[in-house]
């Protein structure tokens, strides 16, 4: 039915030979969802954008500006935990601060058994 266009498409405006990309073009090249973008567009941050009517088009020029100004860094080797498990690391080492160990509760409770056996003495018969 309709074709699927694999050039990006061309514009006039004030640069006559600007190159525009679709949104999904966009995603692919980033490899940024289609959801995010339309956030991003939504809470007007991302790529710069234009819209044509209803069209929404990124000058592939200010894509990669914008790609270009993105923060990068590292050395590739470190992993980064999720959020989650670093949440929980800290819920699991604050309580482990304000309650002594299950083994030091086991230990100390069999040692407050054996004194109670002592204290009671031999038992008749037993």
């Amino acid at each position: 039915m309709f074709a699927v266009e694999s050039e990006p498409h061309r514009y006039s405006g004030a640069n006559m030979n600007e190159t525009f990309l679709n949104e999904l073009e966009v995603s692919r090249k980033t490899r940024i969802s289609l959801a995010t973008l339309r956030r991003w567009r939504l809470e007007r941050r991302g790529p710069r954008f234009r819209k044509f009517g209803s069209l929404v088009r990124y000058g592939n020029d200010d894509l990669e500006e914008w790609m270009k100004a993105q923060p990068y860094g590292g050395d590739g080797t470190t992993r980064i935990e999720p959020k989650r498990m670093q949440l929980a690391r800290e819920t699991d080492q604050s309580a482990e601060k304000l309650q002594p160990s299950r083994a030091a509760k086991s230990r100390s409770s069999v040692d407050s058994t054996r004194r109670q056996a002592r204290s009671l003495g031999p038992r008749n018969g037993v």
